[in-house]
């Protein structure tokens, strides 16, 4: 009982607990029917989405988003604000000649379980310097796009994000449930 009692004190006073322990358990292997795809989620992420209430553009409205706990702030995992905190997103758009007619070269391709990947320079655009941009090949005509910012961008940390080494654990974890 005293023992029962501690761990739900230290559970309470952690502010963040569940959200930490979430994030701190390692990657880990995850479904999202929304998008019918499954990859690992990487070390030190927490999954939400991005805010209805944004004006989302429809490619980003059913986006499985990644975030870590100390870039959250004060916002809901299921309410995340896009473009205001860094991120990692993950979307599946409707099958169309838009997604990979790009204008521009990719910067490299490369093969992986759920199939091929293009690497583009960044997003938006051919020289987008913001965040990093990945179309994986998941089928005849189906795609994955896969983003993430390139910096952290708030004041008290800022500097590169490293969220390309995130994206490929996601890319090369990727795998369609439907």
């Amino acid at each position: 009982a005293v023992l029962l009692v501690a761990i739900l004190v230290v559970g309470c006073q952690s502010g963040a607990g569940d959200a930490a322990a979430q994030a701190m358990e390692g990657a880990r292997a995850m479904e999202f029917p929304r998008i019918g795809l499954g990859f690992d989620v990487p070390d030190g992420f927490l999954v939400g989405r991005f805010s209805d209430g944004d004006g989302i553009d429809t490619p980003f409205k059913n986006a499985v988003v990644l975030v870590q706990p100390e870039q959250l702030l004060e916002f809901e995992l299921e309410a995340i604000p896009v473009g205001d905190i860094p991120a990692v997103w993950v979307d599946r758009p409707r099958p169309g000649p838009s997604i990979i007619r790009r204008s521009f070269e990719a910067d490299s391709t490369f093969t992986v379980a759920a199939g091929q990947v293009w690497r583009y320079p960044g997003y938006p655009g051919p020289y987008g310097d913001q965040a990093f941009y990945y179309i994986v090949e998941v089928g005849e005509g189906e795609f994955v796009e896969v983003m993430g910012h390139r910096t952290l961008f708030r004041a008290d940390d800022m500097g590169p994000s490293h969220y390309d080494e995130a994206i490929l654990v996601i890319i090369h974890s990727l795998h369609v449930t439907r």
